[in-house]
């Protein structure tokens, strides 16, 4: 089974811009309206289209809100390096690098309030 996420966001090219930094990956695509884009298995889609598409209410994504009840989890060869990015990229840091059970990890919200947690390989 393989599983992807689909991330709802104000912005998605500078979604997918910010995680092309921070990662150091490139994005599979991005639509020609702006929409929709790919970053590995990671999809990002513009707020409008959650909102064009559901039948009931949609919370946005947004820094100066409560995260939502999710993180996004991606395996790095290095945590503190990767961290550092995301924070000189406009990221908030939620907690900073550290050695914990089960690895290396931090976490931190991207620019659309979203909790990212990064794990060694």
């Amino acid at each position: 089974m393989a599983v992807s996420a689909i991330v709802f966001v104000d912005d998605v090219s500078a979604s997918l811009a910010f995680y092309e930094a921070v990662l150091r990956t490139r994005r599979d695509h991005l639509d020609d309206d702006g929409s929709y884009g790919e970053l590995d298995r990671v999809g990002f889609a513009a707020n409008w289209h959650a909102e064009h598409n559901l039948d009931f209410p949609f919370r946005a994504n947004a820094s100066s809100e409560d995260p939502a009840g999710f993180a996004l989890y991606f395996v790095v060869e290095d945590v503190d390096g990767t961290f550092d990015r995301a924070v000189e990229s406009g990221a908030d840091a939620v907690w900073a690098p550290e050695d914990k059970p089960w690895g290396r990890a931090a976490m931190f919200r991207d620019l659309d309030g979203v909790l990212v947690q990064l794990g060694d390989a």
